[in-house]
């Protein structure tokens, strides 16, 4: 497995926040804990490959998450970490329920309808206040996105296979 696969993108490091180095980081999923975890932040770039720094501080202000690291004084210097990926490894996430998933366990798998046609595969899942949402990107060529469900009802996955078998509603996949 490589690196890259090894590690799960939680956050994106944004804009610096205040006079002493810190910057906001946008969490990528519902738990912003996965941010913050441990005492040391690994921030990947293209390019730059992954580094480690010690987490001095978080905290939140106004709703957006705010972070301190070790050798970061300026805000000059937390421009520069501008749009890094914060990562961590795979196996810091705890097992999963029966049933659920997290979004990085969807990402990638194929998705075909019951009778086998193919729809594409996942290239992302978008968090909404309803049921999360597959993106899912055609395969044959055309760059076409469709947005569905990800609601028991409508997707089953079998992660054995690399695979999401859907049953969607009439319509839906006709959706733009």
């Amino acid at each position: 497995m490589s690196e890259a696969a090894s590690e799960v993108v939680v956050g994106v490091v944004g804009r610096p926040w205040g006079t002493k180095g810190q910057f906001l980081v946008d969490p990528r999923g519902s738990d912003p804990g996965l941010v913050t975890q441990g005492s040391v932040l690994r921030l990947r770039r293209p390019g730059q490959g992954a580094s480690e720094h010690e987490v001095l501080g978080t905290h939140f202000a106004g709703g957006k998450l705010v972070v301190t690291i070790v050798g970061c004084a300026t805000p000059e210097m937390a421009a520069e970490l501008r749009g890094a990926e914060v990562v961590v490894p795979v196996e810091g996430f705890t097992p999963t329920p029966e049933g659920a998933f997290y979004p990085h366990e969807l990402a990638g798998l194929d998705v075909a309808l019951v009778d086998g046609t193919s729809i594409g595969r996942v290239v992302r899942v978008m968090e909404t206040a309803g049921p999360d949402l597959l993106v899912v990107r055609d395969d044959a060529g055309s760059g076409r996105e469709r947005l569905i469900p990800f609601a028991a009802a409508i997707c089953r996955v079998d992660k054995d296979a690399g695979r999401i078998v859907v049953d969607p509603p009439e319509g839906l996949l006709e959706l733009d």
